[in-house]
């Protein structure tokens, strides 16, 4: 087995831990990615495929959520004027849709503002 211990953890035993498992995963035929591979302490922000995944529940970055918060408060003014344009409307509810599949609890009241301005 030929693998590349780029940025392996310090603490002996999640080393080993982590050698046992690229082990399992070569001898199963697929290879890491050492490039895409990191080891992060409990506190520095863990994200996976843009989902934040190191606390109790999961949740996106705050960015993200401002983003989305923005969003609604501009729909929010075009609906205002007249009426959102289908392919705001369309943004805001895939926004609200990820967002509500990655935690709806969490979300919920930016989910329900979202939803209450794209149904009137």
């Amino acid at each position: 087995i030929s693998m590349a211990f780029v940025n392996m953890p310090e603490d002996k035993e999640m080393r080993e831990a982590v050698y046992r498992v690229m082990t399992i995963i070569e001898n199963q035929g697929f290879h890491i990615n050492n490039d895409k591979t990191r080891y992060l302490r409990g506190n520095n922000r863990q994200i996976v495929t843009g989902v934040v995944v190191n606390n109790q529940q999961p949740g996106v970055p705050k960015e993200w959520v401002r983003r989305l918060r923005a969003a609604i408060h501009n729909a929010a003014k075009l609906k205002a004027q007249g009426e959102i344009p289908a392919q705001v409307a369309n943004e805001l509810a895939g926004m609200t849709a990820w967002l509500a599949s990655v935690n709806k609890t969490r979300y919920q009241k930016i989910i329900d503002k979202a939803a209450n301005l794209l149904q009137g």
